[in-house]
C-alpha cells in the first residue's frame, strides 16, 4: 500500500513513510486510509473467525466488512486518477 499508493497521496515517488499520512500536510489522509483499511480487514477475519467457532452464519459483518473494503479502494483509486487528469502520466 504505502510503496505504490503513497507516492500518488505525497505526489513524491522517493517518498515511501507511512507515517507522513497522518500528518496535516496530507490533511490527515492516513487516518482515513489505514483505518478503512484495518476495519475491512478486521470484519473479514470476524466473520471467518465467528463461523468457524460458533458454527453458524454470521450475517451482520459482512457488509461492514463490504463498506470499509469498498471505501478504502476508492480512496486509494481517486488519488491514483487525480494525480493522473492533474500530470498526465502515472507514477
Amino acid at each position: 500500500m504505502v510503496y505504490f499508493f503513497g507516492t500518488y497521496v505525497y505526489e513524491l515517488p522517493t517518498h515511501q513513510c507511512p507515517f507522513c499520512m497522518l500528518q496535516s500536510e496530507y490533511y490527515y489522509v492516513g487516518y482515513f486510509i489505514w483505518g478503512t483499511l484495518f476495519l475491512g480487514t478486521f470484519f473479514g477475519m470476524t466473520g471467518a473467525l465467528l463461523k468457524t467457532v460458533m458454527r453458524k452464519e454470521v450475517d451482520f459483518v459482512y457488509p461492514a466488512t463490504a463498506i470499509f473494503n469498498t471505501a478504502f479502494v476508492l480512496l486509494c483509486t481517486l488519488y491514483v486518477v487525480v494525480y493522473y487528469l492533474k500530470t498526465g502520466v502515472f507514477l
